[in-house]
């Protein structure tokens, strides 16, 4: 069951890099960071999500490691409200993303729902 929980700590990992390269493309009229108020958020997340999914690889303990995953499940619903409430403005090249962007979960959510519930 470790390989699993490494797993899902990896997909978060690359969800959110994705995230993250979705905002710098979709910046508007040129590529890079733009810290606008309503893509701050996002950085934000995606540095919280980052930091807790290295600092959780670090876990022994197994009743720590069910929080931990829990945590990353609400990230990653966190990252999909941010993306269907509109608060972040896309452009076109930004639609590259959406399928990493809204298939990804579907993933992470199946192995994290295997993991709580067939690993006592």
């Amino acid at each position: 069951m470790k390989s699993e929980y490494n797993q899902i700590i990896l997909m978060s990992l690359a969800y959110s890099i994705i995230y993250l390269f979705s905002l710098i493309f979709a910046t508007g009229s040129k590529i890079g960071i733009n810290f606008d108020y309503n893509q701050l958020i996002a950085y934000i997340l995606i540095i919280i999500t980052i930091t807790f999914s290295l600092f959780s690889f670090k876990i022994k303990i197994l009743k720590y490691k069910r929080k931990a995953i829990k945590i990353i499940g609400v990230l990653i619903i966190l990252f999909l409200i941010l993306f269907f409430s509109g608060i972040i403005g896309f452009n076109e090249i930004a639609f590259a993303f959406i399928i990493p962007i809204l298939g990804l979960p579907f993933f992470i959510f199946s192995f994290i729902f295997h993991y709580l519930t067939f690993n006592k």
